[in-house]
């Protein structure tokens, strides 16, 4: 089943945004920002925020807006995929 093409354009542009915020982190040290853009910008559905994103967009507002929330919400899923990972939580 192929996703719809409002979810795959949110997702592409979240992916994107995504990729220009980790290149911009001025006083992060240069292995870190490359850690977390690697396991943040691996690709994926970016289905939680493209919800974001559509939720805003149902309620009138610009999906455009809401971006910002969209990125922060794919941090978090993916700080809690390596955070799960970690030998310590098991």
């Amino acid at each position: 089943m192929t996703p719809p093409r409002l979810l795959l354009e949110y997702a592409e542009r979240i992916e994107t945004e995504l990729s220009r915020v980790f290149k911009e982190m001025p006083g992060t040290p240069a292995t870190l920002a490359e850690a977390m853009a690697y396991t943040t910008c691996g690709g994926g559905k970016r289905f939680r925020g493209a919800l974001a994103m559509g939720a805003c967009a149902a309620v009138g507002g610009k999906a455009e807006a809401s971006l910002p929330v969209a990125c922060a919400l794919e941090m978090v899923h993916a700080f809690s995929l390596v955070h799960d990972d970690l030998p310590c939580m098991d």
